[in-house]
């Protein structure tokens, strides 16, 4: 596998592509040690694969800040279309716990602690050119 680019000159000079400025995406796989090949030949070649245990906590794993670890958890919440509140963040850094939120978010089941609040749809009124209107009701002679 190649080595990590160097992408701060590219950036200087305005000469990143699309690829280089993408979104972080993920690949969780539950193939452990064996055929990781497989999984190495589907990510980008830009991207840096990484080996997660279960109970391995991100950010020092990937050696982030805060900031960097709410933006991940921001894409979780839209990828997963599940509304992850403040106080619910603690039980996000670790793979496993991060799992266990995601499935007791879903309805399949119980995370640790407190119900989860699955993600509502935001609702707005709607204006009174998206309102029906009543048929006419017919006239009576």
């Amino acid at each position: 596998m190649s080595a990590p680019k160097d992408l701060v000159t590219p950036a200087r000079t305005g000469g990143l592509r699309g690829p280089e400025v993408s979104r972080a995406t993920i690949t969780v796989t539950d193939l452990g040690d064996q055929d990781v090949e497989t999984v190495l030949g589907v990510t980008h070649p830009s991207q840096v694969p990484l080996l997660l245990a279960p109970d391995d906590v991100f950010r020092r794993v990937l050696g982030t800040d805060s900031l960097v670890f709410l933006s991940c958890v921001e894409v979780l919440s839209e990828r997963s279309v599940v509304h992850i509140e403040d106080e619910d963040v603690p039980r996000l850094t670790t793979l496993s716990g991060s799992a266990d939120f995601l499935v007791a978010a879903r309805g399949e089941g119980r995370g640790p602690g407190d119900p989860v609040r699955p993600a509502r749809p935001e609702r707005r009124p709607a204006g009174p050119w998206l309102r029906r209107r009543r048929a006419p009701e017919p006239a009576v002679p």
